[in-house]
């Protein structure tokens, strides 16, 4: 079987010293093709190889084509939901919401592109994407969490680099995460759900179809644009079915992570959902239950109509 060629060769030129030589270095272009020699100041075969593997690990031989590509001409268009990286996701079976694309692009455009705008993608090193952390640690108010997003979103640009051939080396393999403050978050207590969703509470304390939203969201844990989501045609006697979820500015697409199922629900909270039924404005099977101002949109999920 023949040998995989090396992505360089190397050959010796004499010095002035009688019988020592200096190892010259020529990388290969993407066409194949030898660059210009390179010095590599070694005076061994074994030396010049291991400096020539180390300079491609780490990505400090920058090579023409891709390698020179601007950085922001590469992250244009890469969070597009028809984008090559996330139409290749999708067809390996993974899960990409519209909303998670438009939230990575504007990590982009806002924390990223300022930073590295300008520069070839192959240039960029590690140790340029740890100053840039910390720069957003330091300067931009983000909190922790924030920045571990934005920090994420670099590195899954830059692996997918690698894998194009833009770089020699993954420059963000390795960059450590923020520590991230978690806030403890209390579990309401069964005075709490009384106080709320007891018999007197509708009239007390809610005014609309928020009282049944949240009714079904607390017996039965589901998301809140699962909720915004479910259809007339998705509530039966003594169960729902979870077949999609609201997202905002994308409307109605399917359950998270493929998690469509059956959900079975109290006698209650099933004698509550028919009396909203029967007042609705939208009674058609894929009209939704919990119908905001216009036909086809739910209830808002801010302010007085849900939360």
């Amino acid at each position: 079987m023949e040998k995989p060629k090396r992505p360089y060769s190397l050959f010796k030129r004499p010095t002035v010293k009688q019988n020592t030589y200096i190892y010259y270095c020529r990388f290969r272009d993407e066409s194949g093709n030898y660059m210009s020699p390179i010095s590599t100041l070694q005076f061994s075969k074994a030396a010049v190889r291991n400096w020539a593997d180390q300079k491609l690990k780490e990505g400090k031989i920058i090579l023409p084509g891709k390698r020179g590509t601007p950085f922001e001409t590469f992250a244009d268009g890469f969070w597009d939901y028809q984008s090559e990286y996330i139409q290749r996701k999708l067809a390996r079976g993974g899960h990409f919401s519209k909303t998670f694309a438009e939230i990575r692009e504007g990590h982009v455009r806002k924390w990223i592109l300022p930073h590295f705008k300008g520069q070839p993608i192959g240039s960029i090193r590690r140790h340029q994407i740890e100053s840039w952390a910390m720069e957003l640690y330091k300067t931009s108010g983000l909190v922790p969490a924030s920045i571990n997003r934005v920090l994420d979103c670099m590195k899954v640009m830059m692996k997918e680099a690698l894998r194009r051939g833009c770089v020699n080396a993954d420059p963000a393999a390795g960059v450590e995460s923020f520590t991230e403050k978690y806030k403890v978050r209390g579990i309401i207590t069964p005075e709490e759900i009384k106080a709320l969703f007891g018999l007197d509470a509708l009239s007390a304390i809610w005014k609309d179809e928020r009282f049944v939203a949240s009714l079904l969201g607390v017996s039965t844990g589901l998301r809140q644009g699962e909720i915004r989501g479910l259809r007339n045609q998705d509530v039966h006697p003594e169960y729902v079915t979870v077949c999609g979820s609201w997202e905002e500015r994308n409307g109605l697409h399917g359950a998270k992570w493929g998690s469509e199922r059956i959900v079975p629900i109290p006698t209650r909270v099933a004698n509550e959902l028919d009396v909203l039924a029967r007042s609705a404005r939208y009674t058609d099977p894929e009209d939704l239950v919990f119908a905001g101002e216009a036909r086809g949109e739910p209830i808002k999920n801010r302010g007085r109509s849900l939360g």
